[in-house]
Order: structure tokens, then sequence, then C-alpha cells
């Protein structure tokens, strides 16, 4: 609670259109948080629950004992609800293969060090046992719904998870009424400052001594969980990545939006993750508006200052130049700003410190890179990316049916999907592979600017960019499921082809309890969701945001077919939940007054 109050605080203007006092509001808003946090605190798809967390004693360099903390080998919360027959306390499997093979397979630049923790997941901090749920519970401690499924009532009363009635349904950006604009605008700002239920870990991955496990918010979670994965462990391990530039890719963030759009649903029942469509030259205008995420410089704007700089610097964060200056998240705040890729020794910053924070940048077109793509498809030296992709290059992804291919890495054939929407193969002729390239998913977010990988998901336009990447890949995996995941588990059972983290029966770093690729490699039907197709037209609510643009079914042979327009109009009901916070507010301004 005191960690949400000195957000509030921070937070103050998000929401200034009222005519109560400022004592009254923030008083409603303790009130909120109370009420937050007893019902967040049963959450799950943590890394890790906080009951698992213990303190130890280690020692130093000079053999001086000292407190550190970890993860308990045994982490099975409320014993797995054994007692409803929910699930089991069971051994973590693990891969057959070991760090000495991978190193053996694999070019030294492309591997992790031995003191990543990361590896073998999620044995690296020596947790052996987690709950195993059957009868499609899910969590920690099997006391959730897996995705796709809602809890309910069984024909003895007691509490099942059924099939849903229905899949979650996540439309275009230039699709969403203004009703459902505030709905996902106004679910990040809770988010952002209301305490989660999980205990993140911070120090440096080789030394015990320093490891941390610290509390976060709801939306600081969702960054920080990217930010591990992403991160390289030391200056010697470059490359050293568990969510990008190898086979699980796709995977990876799959799950991850999964996992980000069932808590915030915890928020608000009617939250949903929406795709940005950045083929329609109309949507960048309408995303980065002053009512949707608020408006920022382009290139056109600042060039002037920028034109005898090197791309480094075009990207240099602190230029109150690149601030967003309008919108829902005028007051948003990132976490780590200057603990990117280039920390040594696998340190890892803590997303408490607010000195590490800064407001929300973004400048379009602004960011230079060693090479990029222009109009033309053609790779030059010292340009900025100033453009989006366009429908032909995402077709061209499309047209692969192969999952994955040999090197399974960045500089993989041009056959493979992964790689081609990955963003690391030219979509145009003459179609070449290589890491230094940025096209499509990589283009996106170097042409967005304000953040970058391993922190992107600090800005909230993340989970719509990656929204459009899961869409593409689930029209892929429409098309060719039956070609499976790449390299296959019989492949990675004889030597391990894709980076650590990657291979196919590798649980995907760091989501506790652990799954698999292979696990999330299905249709999004299984998970409970599907896509709208962007329509033309107005949108149902008649708001003054264009329309939105192509449709979008992809052939086997790349071309596009028409697609009957769907009418998806939001559910209105509130939750019981919303009711009760409401009058607690209500009790809180009337005593203030």
């Amino acid at each position: 609670i005191l960690l949400y109050i000195h957000r509030r605080l921070r937070h103050f203007s998000y929401s200034p259109s009222h005519s109560l006092s400022n004592m009254a509001l923030l008083n409603a808003k303790l009130i909120y948080c109370v009420f937050w946090v007893v019902r967040f605190h049963s959450v799950t798809h943590a890394q890790f629950p906080t009951a698992c967390v213990q303190n130890v004693t280690v020692y130093d360099k000079s053999s001086n004992p000292v407190t550190a903390q970890e993860i308990s080998p045994v982490c099975c919360p409320n014993n797995c609800s054994a007692g409803e027959g929910r699930g089991e306390c069971t051994k973590i499997s693990k891969p057959k293969y070991t760090l000495d093979l991978i190193r053996a397979e694999k070019d030294l630049l492309h591997v992790c060090s031995r003191s990543d923790v990361r590896f073998l997941w999620p044995s690296g901090f020596n947790t052996t046992h987690s709950c195993m749920c059957k009868n499609n519970w899910a969590g920690s401690d099997c006391s959730k719904c897996k995705f796709g499924y809602t809890l309910s009532k069984g024909t003895n009363g007691t509490k099942i998870c059924a099939k849903s009635a229905g899949r979650i349904k996540r439309k275009s950006t230039l699709r969403l009424t203004d009703s459902e604009w505030k709905t996902y605008t106004d679910t990040l700002l809770k988010a952002s400052v209301t305490p989660s239920s999980y205990s993140v870990f911070m120090g440096t991955m080789a030394n015990r001594e320093t490891w941390r496990f610290v509390p976060v918010t709801i939306y600081d979670y969702f960054v920080w969980v990217h930010y591990f994965a992403s991160k390289d462990n030391n200056n010697e391990t470059p490359t050293c990545d568990f969510a990008h530039e190898s086979s699980g890719f796709l995977t990876w963030h799959r799950w991850y939006l999964l996992v980000v759009e069932g808590m915030l649903r915890e928020i608000d029942s009617k939250f949903f993750i929406p795709y940005w469509d950045w083929t329609n030259e109309s949507s960048a205008s309408d995303l980065y508006s002053e009512p949707h995420l608020g408006t920022a410089p382009t290139w056109d704007d600042i060039k002037d200052r920028y034109l005898n700089t090197t791309g480094s610097e075009r990207c240099a964060i602190d230029d109150p130049e690149m601030n967003v200056k309008d919108g829902p998240f005028v007051n948003w705040k990132t976490m780590c700003t200057n603990m990117g890729k280039d920390a040594t020794n696998g340190f890892l910053c803590n997303p408490n410190n607010e000195t590490q924070r800064r407001p929300l940048q973004r400048c379009r077109g602004c960011c230079q890179v060693d090479d990029c793509c222009l109009n033309d498809g053609v790779i030059a030296t010292g340009r900025q990316i100033s453009i989006l992709p366009k429908l032909a290059h995402v077709n061209y992804a499309l047209e692969a049916s192969i999952f994955d291919s040999s090197n399974w890495t960045t500089q993989t054939t041009k056959a493979s999907f992964r790689n081609r929407l990955e963003g690391f193969v030219q979509p145009v002729p003459p179609y070449v592979a290589n890491h230094r390239q940025h096209y499509i998913h990589n283009q996106v977010h170097i042409y967005v600017g304000g953040t970058e990988v391993p922190l992107s998901p600090n800005s909230p336009y993340f989970w719509m960019h990656h929204g459009m990447i899961d869409y593409i890949f689930e029209q892929w995996i429409n098309n060719h499921l039956a070609s499976g995941y790449r390299p296959t588990p019989a492949e990675a059972d004889l030597k391990p082809l894709a980076h650590p983290g990657h291979n196919p029966e590798e649980h995907i770093v760091p989501f506790f309890p652990s799954v698999t690729h292979i696990e999330v490699f299905k249709s999004a039907s299984e998970f409970g969701y599907e896509y709208e197709p962007p329509t033309s037209g107005a949108r149902e609510d008649n708001s003054t945001s264009p329309p939105g643009g192509f449709s979008f079914t992809p052939s086997l042979d790349g071309s596009t077919k028409p697609v009957t327009p769907t009418n998806s109009s939001a559910k209105m009901n509130q939750p019981v939940k919303l009711t009760v916070c409401a009058l607690f507010s209500l009790v809180a301004f009337n005593l203030a007054k």
C-alpha cells in the first residue's frame, strides 16, 4: 500500500476532470487501492510468487555472512489446491541437453554464460518443484482457470473451470470505439499504480549475495518480464536473448500477450489487446493523436537539430523535445530507463528506483541505425527508419511454409517465416537474410523510437504492435499448423539447435509456472481469443477517428481475399467488483468533504 500511495502521488494528475477537492480524490483512490490489493492477491503467472521468496545466508568473497534472498526449491503455494483436486506439487522437467552441449554446437557469441540464471529455466534459481494443475486449472497455486476457460459451478456446486462461452475478440485500433479506447488507456493507467503480488529478481546474476526479490506494480511487472528475458548477461555474450532472434520469438510473445491480457482483464473484464495495423497509412496519425496515445514530435519536427549527429545521439534519452505532449499518458513514467542492454555483469536494475524513471518519449522516424530499410527496400548505412512496413512485406512473410530453419538465428535462411516476420529478411528482391536489417517487427519499433529492447514495453503502443505481429502469426498458423514448430522436439533432442531458451521443450523465460514453446504453438482459439479482420467503413459509434483499412486474409500464395466485416460491440455489463469499488470511492468522497 505504501508503494501504491507513492505511485499514486506521482501520477496524481491522471484524472483531473473532477469538481471535488484533491484530498477527496486522494482518499477515494486510497480506498480503491485497498480494494484492488485484496483483489489481486491471488493473481498468478508471476516470477515469482511472493510466497516462495525466502531469506538465506550466503557468504561473500571474504567469507563474511550476507543475508540474501532466493526462491524456495519447492515453490507450490497453497499446496497447489490439492485438497480441491486442482493440482499437485511435481518436479519440474528439464530438456535433455546441457549448457556444455549448447556451447559445443553454437558460436560462443550466441550462447549464455554459465552464470546466467535464465538457462534451463527455472532451475537457475534452484527451483525444482512447482504446481502441475489439472482439470483446466492454472496458476502458481492452481487457483485460476487456464486461458479460454471460465470459473463456473459444477453439477454438485463445486467450482470448476468450464470452456468459455465466447472468445475474446481483438480488434484493429482503427475499429475501436471511444469507449473501447477509454477502457484500454484507463486499464493501463490503473495497472501502473496497482501493486502486484509478484516479486521480481534484481541484482547480479553471477553474485548470489546481491540477489533480491522486490515487489512491483502490475505494469512494471509487464516491463520487467520483457527486460529480464531480453537483456544481455554481460559484455561477453552480446546476443544472449531469450525472447528474440531465434525460434521462440513468436511463441514467447504470444504467451506474454496472453499473460498481460489476462491480468488486465482482472482490472476490467472489457479489456482486450487491440492490434495496430501499421500497413494502413492512416493508422499512425490516428494512434498517435491526443485522445489515444498522445502526440509527440516526428523527424520532420526536429530534424534541423539533429542533422549533424550520429544515430546513437539521435536516439539519446532525456531530450525533452521527444516527450509525449498530451493525452492520457502525458504523465506516464518509464522504468529502468538507463539500464538497457549495455549493462555489464548481468546486473538487473531495481524497478522501484525512481531516479531511473523518465517521462514517456517518442519520436517517429527519428531513430537512426547502422543499416536500415528505405522505401525501395534497399539497405543503406546511416539512415533513419521513417516508414512503416507495407502489406506486400507482410504477405511475403506469410508465403513462407516453414516456421523456422537452420541456423535458427537472425542469419537463418530466408525460408524461415519467423525470421521474415521478426525482420531480419529483406522482403523485396534479392530477399537477403542479414542480422543487421530491420523490417516488419524490428522496423516498427525503430520507427516509433523512445524506448528500445529490452525496455520497449515501457511504451503503451507495444501491446498494439505485438498484437499485429501475433495476428500475422495467427494467419500463418491457420495455414501451416501441421508443419509444426521448428526445430522439432526430435531435432532438438539430437542437438540443441536454437538459442538457449528457444528450443521446443525448453521453458519460456521467465514465466512461472513454466510453459514450453511447443505448448504455445497452437491456434489462438485454443487460448480463447480471436482476431477481428481490419475492415473498411465507419466505427460502430460513428466517432471522429478515421475508418479502418484493408481486408487481410492471406491465402497460401500470399494473395488476399475479401473479408465480410464483422460487427463486434463491446460488452456493457459492469462487474459487481467495480460497483462495490465505486461505493467505496463515494464514501471516501463524502468523508473528505
